[in-house]
């Protein structure tokens, strides 16, 4: 009887563990970024998915496509100033026009700090109907979460749900807010939701 039972238990136990595994898989995820891990380009990332803005052209924000300070592989996004602007800011930002209508989408992405002080940084994630031109959803890491300081690669995320029929735009934002001296560097950002299995 126990050399019935002890093979018995084995297969119990395997099938236990394989129901596990199954529940923890994750859901499957769609990415939507292009050039997400900002290696892609030749003098810059510009059109390979990144571009780079000031709100105000007089002010000096540098931005740098920088090589050998990243956290994989060896490229990442840059913002910088010495001096605190009063109401200019500066970004990177992706347009995606693939849109997941009805979907929950979870923006993630590695930033490193050195010295900044003032307002900080931020990602967010905006989308819009152009047909209108107006936003229609937002979600940025401003309401929760200061961004500033000193520090090494750290994973920021923010999650916007349910998707509305009537955005045809999402804006991927990697914000050096106005009154913010220092440097950041942005990395690995993605822009997922998740596949529904069939």
């Amino acid at each position: 009887m126990k050399t019935l039972l002890f093979p018995l238990s084995i297969i119990l136990l395997f099938v236990f563990i394989s129901s596990c595994n199954k529940e923890d898989d994750p859901e499957p995820t769609i990415q939507l970024l292009l050039n997400s891990d900002m290696e892609s380009g030749t003098n810059s990332p510009y059109y390979w998915g990144w571009y780079s803005y000031p709100s105000d052209t007089e002010e000096d924000f540098e931005h740098t496509w920088a090589d050998g300070e990243s956290y994989s592989p060896i490229k990442s996004l840059e913002i910088s100033s010495d001096i605190p602007y009063d109401s200019a800011f500066s970004y990177w930002v992706q347009v995606v026009r693939n849109i997941p209508h009805n979907k929950d989408v979870k923006l993630t992405v590695k930033v490193k700090g050195i010295n900044l002080e003032g307002e900080g940084v931020s990602i967010a994630i905006r989308a819009d109907d152009t047909t209108t031109q107006s936003m229609l959803q937002l979600e940025t890491t401003d309401d929760r979460i200061e961004i500033k300081g000193t520090f090494d690669w750290t994973t920021y995320s923010v999650e916007m749900e349910n998707i509305l029929d009537d955005v045809n735009l999402i804006y991927i934002f990697l914000i050096y807010h106005s009154n913010t001296t220092g440097t950041v560097y942005f990395d690995d950002a993605t822009l997922t939701y998740a596949y529904e299995r069939q």
